[in-house]
C-alpha cells in the first residue's frame, strides 16, 4: 500500500512540475503515435500517445487491448494454471506525465487501469484426493480490474518523422477478482453436485512489470 501511495504520490508531483514549467520552449513535433511492437507477440494492440508541451515534458497515454487466444491450455503434464493471463480479453488504461532528460532518455510515473474477462472457459486440474490422484474439470467465468501505479523508465530515439522508443517499468496494483463457477465435472465426465453457479470474489496485491519497444510517427 506505501508503494502504491508513493507512486501516485510521483505522479501528483509530477503534474505539478509538469504544470510550471515553461512553454516558451520551440516543440517542432508535439505529437507522437507509437505501436508497441513487443505487445503484438501476445497479441496485444498497445498505443502509446504523447503531447509535447515543452522539449522537456510530455502527457503520455496508453490504450491497449489484448486477445484471448489459448482456450484450454490451463494444464501441462502435471502442472496446472489456476488463472494464467492468456485466458483473459484485456483492456488497458494507462495515463503519466513524461519528463525528458539530454540525449532522448525519461522516465514516467503512470496511474494504470486495466479490465480483463473471460466466460465459459474450461479448465483442467490435478488434485490429490485421498492420496489418489484425480481430475477435475471446470467450466468457469472470470473478471478482474486491476488499480494502481508503476514507473516506466526509457529511451526515445527521433529520425525524421519516425520515432524509435524503449522502455522498462515496474509497480504495483490491486486486484479486484470475480469468479464464477458454471460446472464441475469428475474423471469420468460426470457432474459434480453442487448448488451452480458457485460464485466467488477475492482482492489481491500484486506487482507489476512492464517492457516495450515501440515504433511510431511524430507530428505537429
Amino acid at each position: 500500500m506505501k508503494k502504491l501511495f508513493i507512486i501516485f504520490l510521483l505522479t501528483i508531483l509530477s503534474t505539478r512540475l509538469f504544470a510550471q514549467d515553461t512553454l516558451s520552449l520551440k516543440v517542432e513535433k508535439r505529437h507522437t503515435l507509437e505501436l508497441n511492437i513487443l505487445g503484438l507477440l501476445a497479441l496485444e494492440a498497445f498505443l502509446d500517445y504523447n503531447y509535447f508541451t515543452s522539449n522537456k515534458r510530455s502527457i503520455d497515454i496508453m490504450v491497449g487491448y489484448r486477445y484471448s487466444y489459448k482456450n484450454t491450455v490451463t494444464k501441462i503434464a502435471f502442472f496446472s494454471f489456476d488463472d494464467p493471463f492468456w485466458l483473459y480479453h484485456q483492456i488497458s488504461l494507462r495515463f503519466g506525465i513524461a519528463h525528458y532528460y539530454s540525449e532522448g532518455f525519461y522516465y514516467t510515473p503512470m496511474a494504470i487501469c486495466n479490465y480483463s474477462f473471460f466466460n465459459h472457459r474450461y479448465f483442467k486440474s490435478y488434485e490429490d484426493y485421498e492420496g489418489e490422484g484425480a481430475d477435475e474439470d471446470y467450466i468457469i467465468s472470470r473478471n478482474r480490474i486491476a488499480i494502481g501505479g508503476l514507473i516506466k523508465a526509457g529511451y526515445a530515439y527521433n529520425l525524421g518523422k519516425f520515432r524509435f522508443n524503449m522502455y522498462v517499468g515496474a509497480g504495483f496494483r490491486g486486484i479486484f477478482k470475480n469468479e464464477t463457477i458454471h460446472e464441475k465435472l469428475d474423471w469420468m465426465k460426470k457432474l459434480i453436485p453442487a448448488d451452480y453457479p458457485i460464485k466467488n470474489h477475492s482482492f489481491n496485491w500484486a506487482p507489476t512489470i512492464h517492457m516495450g519497444l515501440l515504433i511510431g510517427l511524430n507530428f505537429k
